[in-house]
């Protein structure tokens, strides 16, 4: 309840987007005490790589403070265009709204990027999507290098809620941009 307040807190301070991106990843992860929790969206323009937001855990930092992101483009890519919306369990046809992976390089969703998913060196993988409406508007990506880890219902269902705080604040600065960008047409106009 602390995260999703702090997170709130930040929602209504700013319309930043990266400020948002960085408090929903760094407040999550600590809370969760994971390797990396990453927000991962796509790029206004269509040849860029994805826009990436990453929370690194201090066991994975340089000494001398540096981070170095985990998750790169490749990954982030693969994993926008492959796992960025719910979909339906084939058996039961109920609705998956979050993925869970152990041992994501051994997964067959990842054969395609194998290599590149065997570097991260994570033992779970979750990819929780971040949806408006049908819309995507990119994943909540979290990491754990740590075999031992077993993820419970609390704790993905605060992956969940944090998601959803943060899509509802990307569709609140696409809208104000809308606006701001409506208005001045309208100046011009006159």
């Amino acid at each position: 309840e602390v995260l999703i307040n702090s997170i709130n807190s930040a929602l209504r301070s700013t319309l930043d987007l990266n400020q948002i991106f960085e408090t929903a990843v760094d407040e999550l992860g600590r809370a969760l005490q994971v390797s990396s929790c990453a927000i991962v969206c796509h790029s206004s323009y269509p040849d860029e790589p994805p826009v990436v937001c990453e929370s690194i855990s201090s066991a994975l930092k340089s000494d001398n403070g540096d981070t170095l992101g985990i998750f790169n483009s490749v990954v982030c890519a693969f994993v926008l265009e492959n796992k960025s919306t719910y979909e339906r369990d084939p058996v039961s046809n109920n609705l998956i709204k979050v993925f869970v992976f152990r041992n994501p390089a051994k997964h067959e969703t990842f054969k395609p990027i194998k290599e590149e998913v065997e570097k991260l060196n994570f033992s779970s993988l979750v990819i929780q999507p971040m949806m408006y409406a049908d819309e995507s508007k990119g994943v909540l990506l979290i990491g754990e290098r740590d075999s031992r880890r077993q993820w419970s219902t609390s704790e993905l269902d605060l992956i969940k809620s944090v998601a959803g705080q943060v899509v509802v604040a990307i569709e609140h600065a696409e809208l104000v941009d809308q606006l701001s960008r409506k208005n001045k047409d309208l100046q011009h106009k006159n």
